[in-house]
């Protein structure tokens, strides 16, 4: 039995590890692309309809359209007595749990418990996660701290010291896969994910590996910098 929404993630997974499916000489290939294992897919030769052949019909559908714009939704976080369909921490957890190559967090604060623990675990799984906090909160630090020795390396950044010609880091965002992106006012805090009003949209495109690229800019512009782990210091 074919599951079409894996199918569908297989075929993001080789997106964002820029795969051409059609140079692709053997399905067996497709083992060696970084969580490919968490999908869970058979790339036996003996399948009803190869992998191979359904990943490259969603890649040809894919091209015939004219244009991959982005899909949106409202997320945010309100009062109880509000319903909504998409509330922030519903929408960032289910962002990090569905990593399968890597992920981005950029925040002024990031230190909520169940958030941290969720990248602890997709960093345990062989996923890249990268996340970016301001100089003075410091959560990137305490983060990098308590990162396990058998995860992924994490990759922790944190706004320069404010000085002239120098911003102070105020974004809030997650891209996952670089596909998948969740872009608002609310900081990943208990605060910006349960009990403040926050407002956010939930973005599905090209656009996520734009933002991706853009914060790459920021680093290689050393508008942020490397966090220090004061454990690694006194050693």
């Amino acid at each position: 039995m074919i599951d079409a929404r894996k199918y569908y993630r297989a075929w993001r997974l080789c997106r964002s590890a820029s795969i051409d499916l059609f140079a692709i000489d053997s399905p067996d290939t497709l083992k060696s692309i970084p969580g490919w294992d968490l999908l869970g897919l058979p790339v036996a030769r003996d399948m009803p309809v190869p992998i191979l052949e359904i990943l490259r019909a969603i890649e040809l559908r894919h091209e015939d359209a004219a244009e991959d714009p982005a899909k949106v939704r409202l997320v945010a976080t309100l009062p109880a007595s509000v319903r909504i369909e998409a509330t922030t921490r519903d929408v960032a957890e289910s962002l990090i749990r569905s990593a399968l190559r890597e992920v981005l967090v950029v925040g002024y604060s990031v230190r909520e418990p169940e958030f941290l623990r969720l990248l602890i675990n997709r960093g345990m799984a062989g996923v890249a996660v990268t996340v970016i906090c301001d100089r003075g909160q410091d959560d990137g630090k305490a983060l990098l701290e308590s990162w396990p020795s058998s995860a992924s390396p994490l990759r922790a950044f944190r706004g320069v010291e404010p000085a002239e010609g120098r911003s102070l880091l105020h974004a809030k965002t997650i891209v996952v896969d670089r596909y998948r992106t969740l872009l608002g006012s609310a900081n990943f805090t208990a605060g910006g994910l349960r009990y403040n009003i926050e407002l956010g949209v939930e973005l599905t495109g090209t656009v996520s590996s734009e933002i991706v690229q853009l914060v790459e800019r920021l680093i290689e512009g050393k508008w942020v910098e490397p966090v220090r782990s004061a454990v690694a210091i006194s050693v």
